[in-house]
């Protein structure tokens, strides 16, 4: 990722999901603005999926805006984004509306710290400091003091990818998942 996007020693950022409003990636943007001006840390944020041209558009202009062209990367659409999602260093999940984020699953598996937004069904699959870090849905502060935590703390971080391996397997395997599937059958079955 470093050699592809010519990145030098940064901390590595990622969003992976369809471009719409209501997924917060300005918000995202502004907080990555923060995060480097405010806060002195040298963070790169990869955008990775396509959205429609007014709203990308957009994002592009904010970017400029912020003066933040040397950080960001609008990636778009490519077909196997797990490749992407092994080489960041966290994958955030800014959406306050998404039923279930698939992206999040395959973060975890990839050995990947998720930060995600703490509404919607990022709850249901991210537990704040166990196996990934959740922050108060578009709260600046809240985002940063996350995103810090996670930079700063080894120890931490070392647990969180190691428990959101082992969960995500636990939940979220093949095996796993045809088992669910099956026990559904079973059940309509009887009726």
């Amino acid at each position: 990722i470093m050699e592809r996007f010519q990145i030098s020693n940064e901390t590595i950022m990622g969003y992976v999901g369809r471009l719409v409003s209501y997924k917060n990636v300005d918000f995202l943007i502004n907080c990555l603005s923060d995060l480097i001006k405010t806060h002195k840390r040298s963070i790169y944020l990869l955008v990775i999926g396509t959205g429609s041209d007014e709203y990308v558009n957009y994002l592009r202009g904010l970017v400029r805006e912020l003066d933040l062209e040397a950080n960001v990367s609008f990636v778009g659409f490519i077909n196997n984004p797990l490749e992407l999602i092994s080489g960041i260093d966290m994958l955030v999940a800014s959406s306050s509306v998404d039923a279930f984020g698939r992206t999040i699953v395959e973060a975890m598996l990839q050995s990947t710290p998720v930060l995600a937004a703490g509404k919607g069904g990022h709850l249901e699959i991210v537990e704040d400091g166990y196996n990934g870090l959740i922050f108060e849905a578009n709260t600046r502060d809240s985002f940063i003091e996350k995103v810090i935590l996670l930079l700063d703390n080894d120890s931490l971080r070392n647990s969180v990818i190691k428990a959101a391996l082992t969960s995500s397997q636990e939940r979220y395997s093949r095996q796993q998942h045809f088992l669910s599937v099956e026990k559904i059958y079973r059940s309509l079955s009887k009726l």
